[in-house]
């Protein structure tokens, strides 16, 4: 459920981890790159659960994290101290109850680790709701305080991880450069594309990468 920027983040952000810790959207599929937990555990953590809307490897907890159980909710209530949130969001229909519940976990001054996709097609986990900026993230997760000097976005489908500072405006792919994500014959074709179909219908003013924000916030007293 983990890939190379997430885990680098999280690498970058360690000093705000305390256990116990609950990942939100632990399942493990066969593409995975990386097992959060294990990660976590090479980090020195060893209190993490896991929880997940459907059963598998990492989840320890069956739980819709917009409709938590009242048993778990009554046991986990202000317990743990940090809650890992990554790209699950993008896949609930109520990220804003999704949020409260978050709250709701988390001890007074917990942290969350969050990242979500910001430009990315569809996919379906099992289905695909939304798009997040950080300051969308910020507006969601309104009783925490974020680390706007932590905050950071990626372009995910490089293969070396690579987290950016957030500034005023994300990465696009220029007219006539070659973007380190683009193939050589993807780069001709876009600016073909560009050069002589650009027009009308097919009028596109902005071309962006794949692109993920990561935040991270601690819950306000």
């Amino acid at each position: 459920m983990a890939h190379r920027n997430q885990i680098k983040f999280l690498e970058a952000n360690q000093d705000l981890v305390r256990e116990p810790i609950l990942i939100v959207g632990s399942k493990l599929y066969n593409y995975d790159k990386f097992d959060l937990e294990a990660e976590l555990k090479r980090m020195g953590f060893n209190s993490i659960i896991g929880i997940d809307i459907s059963e598998g490897p990492g989840v320890h907890f069956v739980i819709d994290i917009i409709d938590v159980s009242p048993e778990f909710m009554g046991t986990y209530s202000k317990h743990f101290n940090t809650i890992i949130c990554m790209e699950v969001l993008t896949n609930v229909p109520n990220p804003f109850k999704a949020a409260e519940n978050v709250f709701k976990m988390l001890t007074p001054g917990g942290t969350v680790v969050l990242s979500e996709v910001f430009v990315r097609k569809l996919s379906r986990m099992p289905v695909d709701y939304w798009r997040f900026s950080y300051d969308g993230l910020k507006a969601l997760f309104a009783g925490f305080q974020f680390f706007d000097d932590r905050a950071r976005f990626s372009v995910t489908r490089q293969r070396d991880a690579e987290l950016r500072v957030i500034g005023k405006s994300f990465e696009e792919i220029l007219a006539g450069v070659k973007h380190p994500d683009e193939s050589l014959i993807g780069s001709y074709l876009r600016r073909i594309h560009r050069k002589y179909f650009s027009k009308g219908i097919f009028n596109v003013s902005r071309l962006m990468p794949e692109q993920t924000v990561y935040a991270v916030g601690r819950k306000t007293l």
